[in-house]
């Protein structure tokens, strides 16, 4: 198996963060609150295709609301089929109105898995141009670059961006996350335990501890992150991955066993269309 890439900021996150609320009244208001309710329900019960329609016909109803085009960019993004929501997103970066710096990032995130590589990095820095406060565009652009093997041009980036946003945690852990995989170890180190010794720490921040741990050859200290990273994200693959790999590196054969099982059961359920974190 690959080493996983750096995480982006998804949108997910972005919905929980930014909130979902609307824009306007205009258009069909009735219909559109009803398809939105529909989706929401349809997604939440596993239904995801379904639930794309409804929020697809909900952006029709109202074009001038915001939280259809989250909740379609989410599906796209998590459902791995970008291409479905990319001409949506850029029907609405043409519109040009006060939500423009975030449709730029949630087509900045679907070009970036459809391979869109000059579209998505140019979206994140419209994003960042156009609302220098969207703090998660820096970080998805930051992990563009490095993925791109533009190292210095991410780090570069990563320093600007948690000195303009001190205190997000999940800048923090963007940037720790490229400094482990730049072979600056001691930074990340102490940039992650600063994270985890803080208020109410990030759960990947246990992740990234237990591959620091594995670099700097401390294989039980490793075990014991990732089988906290495990318990707090019980479906990330390559939490399990890197368990059995601490596992095996102690000896302890049974673990290595459980945790690649584990492993193999998500990595399975990912190839049969599921979402791999």
């Amino acid at each position: 198996m690959t080493r996983a890439q750096p995480r982006r900021f998804v949108v997910a996150s972005l919905v929980a963060a930014m909130g979902i609320a609307g824009y306007g009244c205009g258009g069909d208001a009735e219909r559109y609150e009803r398809l939105i309710a529909e989706g929401d329900a349809l997604r939440a019960g596993g239904q995801a295709g379904p639930a794309l329609e409804r929020f697809l016909l909900a952006q029709k109803a109202s074009p001038e609301r915001k939280d259809a085009y989250i909740r379609i960019g989410g599906i796209c993004e998590s459902e791995r089929i970008p291409r479905r929501g990319i001409p949506v997103l850029r029907e609405a970066v043409a519109r040009n109105d006060e939500n423009r710096a975030t449709y730029r990032f949630l087509l900045a995130v679907l070009a970036e898995i459809a391979d869109e590589r000059f579209e998505a990095e140019a979206s994140y820095r419209d994003c960042i141009r156009l609302d220098p406060s969207f703090a998660p565009a820096y970080g998805n652009l930051a992990q563009f670059l490095f993925t791109a093997g533009r190292h210095r041009e991410a780090l570069e980036l990563m320093a600007e961006a948690t000195e303009r946003f001190a205190g997000n945690r999940r800048l923090e852990l963007q940037y720790a996350e490229i400094l482990m995989r730049t072979g600056s170890l001691d930074d990340a180190e102490r940039r992650t335990r600063a994270l985890l010794e803080g208020p109410d720490p990030l759960s990947e921040g246990h992740y990234l501890m237990g591959l620091i741990d594995l670099q700097h050859g401390r294989p039980d200290e490793a075990r014991h992150r990732l089988e906290t990273a495990t318990r707090l994200e019980p479906d990330n693959l390559h939490a399990w991955y890197q368990l059995a790999n601490a596992s095996d590196r102690i000896a302890d054969s049974a673990g290595r066993q459980r945790a690649l099982e584990r492993f193999e059961a998500l990595y399975r359920r990912a190839l049969d269309g599921g979402t791999a974190p």
